[in-house]
């Protein structure tokens, strides 16, 4: 077919007083064969959270494939839609631009490379976004988390953090790792200063540059982070890509991150990132193939695999420091990583 409907919500967040332009913070819900199709879901949406104290921001929008600034042959949607989108964050809000709705991955692709030739996209080349949506199959299906102020600045901010693992993603074959590092010190014996391999606190991984930024500011007033302030990185990542495989996976809500892991003299975790997988299964073969690498050999049961839900912030509650006065440790309460 070379239509298909995508059913859309996008509510008023604000007007810019000088410039009258509108910030609005819209949420793609699917795509779907018939305009019918999309209103039969939309009693759906105004039941869950977020959605239903904004019932009139329903969009409809009739998209036709593989049409864009470069192409006006249309072509046919199968069972899935790739749509490209430019998404850029100023430090305030992101700037989004729609680029094509695409019937194959490959069509996307070579679309998004022509775009990178334009100027208006200069110093923004890893910005481009390829989505994956099966025709029929709606997203966030749990709704989307509005924050509220809460009765006290610290409340505020890990009701903030938390919000963040209600939020549900389409496919997309990248996301963003959000990471804390700190360093500590101690001395010898001889009195000098010895600093220790960098400890890492996986902070979640999340659908956009912006997400991680909004929760940096939330995590810099928690215990643990406070005293690292300038300890925050944001990491793009790609779905399966390893040291043996160059074809793009998609993730779609959860990611299985494999690492090897070494101790250092303090018998601090030092950990060696070896992909990230949108599945169990893949992480799993993937794992067999690095046992076979003669650097870890000797270290064969130092693999790990940890399972992450796209859009969960971890460690919401900050973290205890090692050498901190017994006296401040019951201020500090560290969320565990489950077992594999």
């Amino acid at each position: 077919m070379q239509f298909a409907y995508e059913l859309i919500h996008s509510y008023l967040v604000e007007i810019d007083k000088e410039t009258g332009e509108e910030a609005r913070s819209t949420n793609l819900l699917g795509f779907f064969e018939t305009e019918e199709k999309c209103k039969e879901h939309i009693p759906f949406y105004v039941t869950l959270e977020g959605f239903c104290n904004y019932p009139d921001d329903f969009f409809i929008e009739k998209v036709t494939a593989d049409i864009n600034d470069y192409n006006d042959e249309p072509g046919e949607f199968d069972s899935v839609v790739y749509s490209l989108e430019h998404e850029w964050y100023d430090g305030e809000y992101d700037h989004c631009t729609y680029l094509g709705y695409y019937s194959s991955r490959e069509h996307a692709e070579e679309a998004l490379l022509l775009y990178q030739l334009e100027p208006r996209f200069r110093g923004h080349l890893d910005d481009f976004m390829i989505y994956e949506s099966p025709i029929g199959e709606r997203g966030y299906t749990c709704g989307f988390f509005q924050y509220h102020p809460s009765s006290s600045k610290e409340d505020e901010a890990q009701a903030s953090l938390r919000g963040s693992s209600q939020k549900e993603f389409c496919k997309q074959d990248f996301t963003y790792k959000l990471q804390h590092e700190y360093a500590q010190t101690h001395s010898d014996e001889h009195g000098a200063t010895v600093e220790e391999a960098n400890k890492v606190n996986i902070l979640g991984f999340f659908r956009t540059k912006k997400e991680c930024s909004d929760l940096i500011s939330q995590y810099a007033k928690q215990k643990g982070f406070l005293k690292f302030p300038d300890g925050f990185n944001t990491i793009k990542v790609q779905a399966n890509i390893d040291d043996f495989n160059n074809d793009l996976g998609a993730f779609e809500s959860s990611i299985f991150y494999l690492k090897h892991i070494r101790y250092d003299d303090y018998m601090n975790e030092v950990a060696e990132p070896l992909g990230y997988y949108s599945s169990r299964e893949l992480a799993e073969e993937a794992l067999i193939q690095y046992r076979h690498k003669s650097k870890f050999r000797g270290y064969l049961d130092d693999f790990s695999i940890e399972e992450y839900a796209i859009g969960k912030a971890e460690r919401t509650e900050g973290f205890y420091i090692p050498g901190e006065a017994d006296s401040d440790k019951k201020l500090y309460r560290e969320v565990v990583q489950p077992e594999d």
